[in-house]
C-alpha cells in the first residue's frame, strides 16, 4: 500500500517544505519525514539573519500557490516576516512533528535488490550517526546554504570577528568599529547601508568589491488595509494580482535573448543603471559601481538605499580583491591595507557544489559527482532526476531556474512533476518499484537546454556564480521562461522514463476501461432517467399496470385500479408543471421569435465547431515528437488504427441512436451525445500507452456519432431544419457546417501553436480543449425547446403548439401556426399509415412514400461526402506534404493550417446562397472540380522526381487549395443538408442515424487506409479519388431529385406521386408556380398558404 512506502526529503526550507506538503495534498500520502541540518524550517530565511534583510521577489509572487496570504505589509518583505510565513503554513498542514533537526544526510546508497535508498545521517549536535531505509528519496538542500569562504593567508592570526553574512554573529558591535566588506552582491548592498548608520560617529564601513552589477533602483511600496482586505474577501484577486507580478518578471526574459530585440532592452537596462549611478552614487564612485559586461549575464541587484549610503562620511568603497588577513587588517592585491575591527564575508556561495557532502551512489555504484565530473558539471532531466539514479528527485536541481524570477514558483513546478512521476510508485493497488529517467531521454533534454543557453546573455563571458568556474557550464539557468517550464512539467513524457513494476502492467489497461465503462454507465443512465417524462400517457399507464401488477399481489383488484390511476394523475400532473415550467425556462432565458432561432443555432454552431475540432485536432498532433515517443513511434498501419478508432466509434453511435434517438428526443441526445465526448476526451488527454488512447478515442467517437446524427448533423439540421423555414433551412444548415471549417481551422493553428512549446502539453492541451466546446453545448441546450414535429409524433400536441409560437412570436389562433401545426400532422398521418411497423427493417419497406429509396439516397449522399479524399487532406495533409511533397514538418504545419482555412472559406458561399443554387447542381459541379484536383495532384507529384520536381510538387500544394475551397462550397455542406430534407419524419431520426452511419463507415474506411496508402502508392494514391469523385457526378445527376425551398412535409409529395423523383419535383416546381407557390428571384418563396395546403392534402 502506499502508505507502507516512506519519503525521504532532506532539507526543510522552502523546496522541502512544499514537498511534503504537495505529498500530502496531491497524493494523499503522509509516511514521510523531513531531515534538516539547522534546528528549524525555513533555509535561506532561517540561515539569513543580516540586518535589511528581505526578499527582492514580489511577496505575492514570493509564496506557495496552496497557501497565499493575504496580509502581506510591503510589497518586498523583510526575512522575519517571510520566516513566520513559512512557519504558518508548516502549522496550517502540520508538518513540524514530522521534521528531524540538527541531522545532516552524509550518503545515500541504492539497493537494486529491494528497490530502497540506504541513506547515512549525522546529528550536528552529538556527531552520531544512524542510518534509514526509504525506497523514495527527494533532495531539497538548495545551492544556496553552503557559504563560500576565500582561503587568505594570515587569516588564523586575526584577532576580531571573521564571518560570513548568511553566518551572522547576532554579537557583533560595531559602533566606531573599523568594518571590512568583502563583496558586493545582493546581501552586501542590504546590509551595508545599516553597518554604514551604525558604525557612526568614527568608525568606518571599508567595502571590497571585484566587479559591479548592474543596479535597479525600486523601492518597498508598503500594502494598504483595502489592498489586503482584497486580496482576503475578493474571489481570485490575490491570484489575478499574482498572474500580473508573474507577467512583470516574465518581460525580462527578452533581455537574456542574443538578438536584436534582446539588445534594445538590454540598451535600456544598461540606460537606466548608468542614469540611476549618476544621479545618485558619488563621483569618485561611478566607474567602480559601472559593470563592465552584458546586463543580465549575472543577476541584477534591486536597492533603493546602497548608493545613496555611499555619500556618507563612514563609508569607502575600494576596488580590488583581498589576500591578506593580519591581526587587525585586510591587504588588497595592490598592497593596500585597510584597518579591520570585524571582517564580513559577503562572497556567496558554493553553488557548484551541488548536494555536498552528500555521498550519491545509484545503480551499479555508480557516483553521481564523479558522473558530474565526467559532463563538467552538474545536469539532471528537466533539473529534477538524473538516469541511474531510481527514485531519487532533486529539488531546485540543476538548470531550473531563471535569473529574474521567484524561486518558489519553479520549485512548485517541480514539486508537481515530481509527485506526478511518484505516483507510479506511491499509489495504486499495485504501485511499481521504482522510476527512472532513460539515458537518451536526458541526452536530449540537455542538448537542448545548452543549446538553447549558446543564444542566451548568461553564456556571453562573464563569470557568474550560475557558471562553473573550472569547465563554464552554466549549471543553474533554465533557457525559457518560466511559464514554459510550467507547461512542460504539467504531463510527465512517460516514454522518457522506465517504470519497474512488480506487477504486470495490464492492470492498469484494465484499470483505464473499468473508468471508461463506469463514466459511459453513468452517463448512459443519468439521461435515460429521464426517460419517463416524455412517454405519451397511454405508455405511462402500461408501465404503472407493469409495475403494479408485480408490487400489489393481494390487494383487491379494484383497489389496485384506483391506486394506479390516482398515481397516474399525480405523476401526469407533475409531468405537465415540469414540462411547463422548462418551457417557461427557455422563454425566460431566449424569450421568442428570432432570440429562440439565434439560441438554437448558436447552440448548433459550438457543435459544428466542436465536430471540425474533433476532426482536425489529431492532423497536427501526429507529426509532434513527444506524440511520437509517447506511443513508441508507431507506423503507417498502427497510426491508420489509432486515428480511425475514432471514425469507428462514430458510426457506433450512429447504430446506438437508431435505436434511442427517438426515445429521449433531440434534447436529452444531445446530452447524452456530450457526457461521451466529455469522457472521451478525458482518457484521450490522460493516455499514457495505445490501448488507453484508443479506447479514449472509440468513447469521443460514440458520442460525435451520436451527436451528427441528432445535433449537428441532423437535428440541427433535423432539429434545426424542423424550427426553420424552408426558403432559409438550406442557407442555416450551410453557414453551420460552415462551422466545420472553423473548427478544423482552430484545432489546425492551436496544434501549430503548441508546437513550439514542446513537451507533453503540446499534444495533450488540443486534445482537452475540446471539452470547452461540449460544455457549451450542454449548458445551451438546457434554454432550448424541443422539436415540435418530435412531440406531435409523441402525441404532444399542445406542448408543440407551444413551441410554434414560441419559435415564431405568434399566437395559437395565428394562421400561419394553425397552417403549420395542420401540416405537420398531415405528413405524420402520412407517414404512419406508411410506417406502422416500428421495428427496425419496416424503414426499408417498398411503401407509397418509398422510404427504402429514401433512405439509400441519404446513404449514398453520405458516401459521397467521405470516399472523395476529403480525409485524407483534414486527418492527414502534414504528413502528405512531408512524405510525398517533401516539404519539413514544420512548413507542413503551417500549409496544413492554410489549406484547412480553404475549407473554411468555401463554406461561406453556400451559408449564403445554397438555396439558390440548388442541391444537385452544386454537387455536380463540385465533384467534377474534386476530381479534376485530385487528377492534377497526381500527375504533378508523379513528377517529382525529375529535374522540375519542385515547381510540380509546389504546383500540387496549390491544388490542395483548390480542392479544399471546392469541397467546402460544395460538398461539404449539401449532404448534410440533404438528408434530413429527404427522409420522412417517422422515419428521419433512424434514416439519418443510417445515411450518417455511412460517412462514418467511409471516414473510418479512408482514414484507416490513407497513411498506408500514400506512403506506399504515393502519387498513385489520388487517382482513386479521382475516379471516385468522377463517378459521383451522374449518380447525382439520374437518382437526387432537387429539394431546395421544398417544406419538409411536402418533400414527401415527390416520393409518393410515382415516377422518377428527379422528374417529379421538377414538375412540382412548374405547379408550385402555377399554385401560387413561387421560387421569387432572391431565392425565397411567396406562399399561398391555402393553396399550398390544399395542394398537399389532394395530391397524398
Amino acid at each position: 500500500m502506499a502508505s507502507s512506502k516512506e519519503v525521504i526529503i532532506i532539507g526543510g526550507g522552502i523546496s522541502g517544505l512544499g514537498m511534503a506538503i504537495q505529498l500530502k495534498r496531491l497524493l494523499g500520502h503522509d509516511n514521510f519525514t523531513i531531515y534538516e541540518k539547522s534546528d528549524n524550517i525555513g533555509g535561506t530565511w532561517w540561515h539569513n539573519r543580516y540586518p535589511a534583510c528581505a526578499c527582492d521577489i514580489p511577496s505575492h509572487f514570493y509564496s506557495y500557490s496552496f497557501a497565499l496570504n493575504p496580509d502581506w505589509t510591503s510589497m518586498y518583505p523583510g526575512r522575519d516576516e517571510l520566516h513566520r510565513y513559512f512557519m504558518s503554513v508548516a502549522d496550517r498542514y502540520d508538518i513540524l512533528p514530522r521534521c528531524q533537526f540538527n541531522t545532516m544526510c552524509l550518503d545515500l546508497r541504492w539497493d537494486s535488490a529491494r528497490s530502497l535508498w540506504i541513506c547515512t545521517f549525522q546529528n550536528t549536535e552529538t556527531g552520531q550517526t544512524f542510518v534509514r531505509e526509504a525506497p523514495v528519496v527527494v533532495s531539497a538542500v538548495g545551492t544556496l546554504d553552503r557559504p563560500y569562504i576565500p582561503q587568505l593567508e594570515g587569516a588564523e592570526s586575526f584577532q576580531g570577528k571573521m564571518f560570513h553574512s548568511a553566518r551572522w554573529d547576532d554579537s557583533l558591535e560595531v559602533r566606531n568599529k573599523n568594518i571590512v566588506v568583502l563583496g558586493n552582491g545582493a546581501s552586501a548592498t542590504q546590509f551595508v547601508p545599516e553597518l554604514v548608520k551604525q558604525v557612526a560617529p568614527k568608525g568606518q564601513v571599508t567595502q571590497l568589491v571585484r566587479s559591479a552589477h548592474w543596479w535597479t533602483k525600486r523601492g518597498n511600496p508598503t500594502y494598504s488595509s483595502a489592498f489586503k482586505l482584497t486580496m482576503k474577501y475578493i474571489p481570485l484577486a490575490a491570484r489575478i494580482y499574482r498572474v500580473f507580478l508573474a507577467w512583470e518578471l516574465e518581460k525580462v526574459f527578452c533581455s537574456f535573448l542574443m538578438t536584436k530585440d534582446g539588445a534594445r532592452m538590454r540598451q535600456k537596462i544598461r540606460d537606466t543603471t548608468n542614469s540611476y549611478i549618476e544621479n545618485d552614487a558619488p563621483s569618485q564612485y561611478r566607474q567602480v559601481l559601472k559593470p563592465n559586461y552584458e546586463p543580465g549575464c549575472k543577476r541584477r541587484v534591486n536597492t533603493a538605499t546602497y548608493l545613496a549610503a555611499l555619500h556618507s562620511p563612514n563609508m569607502h568603497l575600494a576596488k580590488g580583491n583581498a589576500v591578506k588577513i593580519g591581526p587587525r587588517h585586510v591587504e588588497t592585491a595592490s598592497g593596500e591595507t585597510y584597518p579591520a575591527d570585524a571582517i564580513i564575508f559577503a562572497t556567496g556561495f558554493m553553488t557548484q557544489k551541488w548536494l555536498h557532502p552528500i555521498q550519491v551512489k545509484g545503480e551499479n555504484g555508480r557516483d553521481l559527482h564523479q558522473v558530474w565530473d565526467s559532463t563538467g558539471g552538474a545536469e539532471a532531466y528537466k533539473g529534477t532526476v538524473v538516469t541511474g539514479f531510481p527514485n531519487f528527485f532533486i529539488l531546485y536541481g540543476p538548470n531550473a531556474a531563471t535569473g529574474q524570477h521567484s524561486v518558489i514558483f519553479h520549485s512548485e513546478c517541480q514539486i508537481n512533476y515530481t509527485c506526478r512521476l511518484l505516483r507510479q510508485v506511491l499509489s495504486g493497488s499495485a504501485p511499481a518499484a521504482s522510476i527512472m529517467v532513460k539515458p537518451e531521454a536526458q541526452r536530449r533534454d540537455l542538448a537542448w537546454v545548452h543549446g538553447r543557453l549558446k543564444n542566451l546573455v548568461f553564456n556571453s563571458g562573464c563569470q557568474s556564480w550560475w557558471m562553473d568556474p573550472e569547465t563554464k557550464k552554466n549549471t543553474f539557468i533554465y533557457p525559457d521562461p518560466m511559464f514554459l517550464y510550467w507547461l512542460r512539467t504539467i504531463f510527465p513524457r512517460w516514454s522518457d522514463f522506465e517504470v519497474r513494476r512488480v506487477e504486470s502492467p495490464k492492470s492498469s489497461i484494465s484499470r483505464v476501461l473499468t473508468s471508461a465503462l463506469l463514466s459511459l454507465g453513468v452517463g448512459s443512465l443519468a439521461v435515460m432517467s429521464l426517460k419517463d417524462s416524455d412517454r405519451p400517457e397511454d405508455a405511462n399507464g402500461f408501465f404503472e399496470a407493469r409495475r403494479g401488477a408485480g408490487t400489489e399481489a393481494g390487494v383487491d383488484a379494484d383497489e389496485q385500479t384506483r391506486r394506479r390511476q390516482r398515481k397516474k394523475r399525480t405523476e401526469s400532473s407533475l409531468r405537465i408543471v415540469i414540462q411547463e415550467g422548462l418551457g417557461q425556462l427557455s422563454i425566460i432565458l431566449l424569450g421568442r421569435g428570432a432570440s429562440v432561432q439565434a439560441g438554437v443555432t448558436i447552440c448548433c454552431l459550438i457543435a459544428f465547431v466542436l465536430f471540425g475540432y474533433d476532426q482536425g485536432v489529431f492532423g497536427g498532433i501526429l507529426q509532434n515528437e513527444d506524440w511520437q515517443n509517447q506511443f513508441d513511434r508507431p507506423n503507417d498501419a498502427k497510426t491508420g488504427i489509432i486515428v480511425s478508432c475514432y471514425n469507428l466509434g462514430c458510426l457506433a453511435g450512429c447504430v446506438i441512436n437508431f435505436f434511442v434517438g427517438d426515445k429521449l428526443g433531440r434534447r436529452r441526445t444531445i446530452w447524452l451525445a456530450m457526457v461521451l465526448v466529455l469522457v472521451g476526451a478525458t482518457l484521450q488527454t490522460t493516455a499514457y500507452n495505445v490501448p488507453h488512447l484508443v479506447i479514449g478515442r472509440v468513447v469521443t467517437g460514440l458520442g460525435t456519432g451520436i451527436k451528427t446524427s441528432t445535433v449537428p448533423m441532423s437535428a440541427n439540421v433535423r432539429y434545426q431544419s424542423e424550427l426553420c423555414e424552408a426558403e432559409s433551412r438550406g442557407r442555416l444548415v450551410s453557414s453551420e457546417v460552415l462551422f466545420v471549417g472553423v473548427g478544423i481551422t482552430i484545432a489546425y493553428w492551436f496544434d501549430f501553436g503548441m508546437s513550439y512549446v514542446g513537451g507533453a502539453i503540446a499534444w495533450r492541451l488540443p486534445i482537452a480543449f475540446q471539452m470547452v466546446f461540449a460544455l457549451g453545448v450542454v449548458v445551451l441546450v438546457f434554454a432550448l425547446p424541443e422539436s415540435p414535429r418530435w412531440l406531435f409524433v409523441k402525441g404532444r400536441d399542445q406542448e408543440a403548439i407551444n413551441v410554434l409560437c414560441q419559435v415564431h412570436d405568434k399566437d395559437p389562433s395565428d394562421p400561419y401556426i394553425v397552417s403549420e401545426s395542420t401540416s405537420i400532422q398531415k405528413a405524420i398521418e402520412l407517414e404512419l399509415a406508411a410506417n406502422k411497423n416500428d421495428s427496425f427493417l419496416s424503414i426499408f419497406r417498398n411503401d407509397t412514400i418509398r422510404t427504402r429509396y429514401r433512405i439509400l439516397l441519404a446513404w449514398g449522399v453520405q458516401f459521397m461526402n467521405q470516399a472523395g479524399g476529403i480525409n485524407l487532406v483534414v486527418y492527414y495533409i502534414p504528413s502528405v506534404l512531408v512524405q510525398n511533397v517533401g516539404l519539413s514538418p514544420r512548413m507542413s504545419q503551417v500549409l496544413g493550417g492554410c489549406i484547412n482555412m480553404m475549407f473554411m472559406f468555401g463554406s461561406i458561399l453556400p451559408s449564403f446562397a445554397l438555396d439558390r443554387m440548388g442541391r444537385r447542381k452544386t454537387m455536380i459541379w463540385g465533384c467534377t472540380g474534386l476530381s479534376i484536383c485530385m487528377l492534377m495532384v497526381a500527375v504533378l507529384l508523379s513528377r517529382v522526381g525529375y529535374s522540375n520536381g519542385h515547381t510540380c510538387a509546389s504546383a500540387a500544394v496549390a491544388f490542395f487549395f483548390l480542392y479544399m475551397l471546392i469541397f467546402g462550397m460544395s460538398v461539404n455542406c449539401v449532404p448534410w443538408v440533404y438528408v434530413p430534407e429527404i427522409l420522412p419524419l417517422e422515419s428521419r431520426t433512424r434514416g439519418t442515424a443510417i445515411g450518417i452511419s455511412s460517412n462514418w463507415l467511409w471516414n473510418f474506411t479512408v482514414v484507416m487506409i490513407t497513411p498506408v496508402i500514400i506512403n506506399r502508392l504515393q502519387w498513385k494514391a489520388y487517382l482513386i479519388f479521382m475516379v471516385t469523385n468522377l463517378l459521383f457526378v451522374p449518380a447525382f445527376y439520374f437518382f437526387y431529385p432537387e429539394t431546395s425551398n421544398f417544406k419538409l412535409e411536402d418533400v414527401d409529395l415527390i416520393f409518393s406521386q410515382g415516377g422518377n423523383p428527379v422528374s417529379v419535383a421538377r414538375q412540382m416546381t412548374k405547379d408550385m408556380r402555377r399554385n401560387n407557390i413561387s421560387v421569387n428571384s432572391n431565392g425565397t418563396v411567396s406562399v399561398d398558404t391555402e393553396k399550398s395546403q390544399t395542394m398537399m392534402v389532394e395530391s397524398a
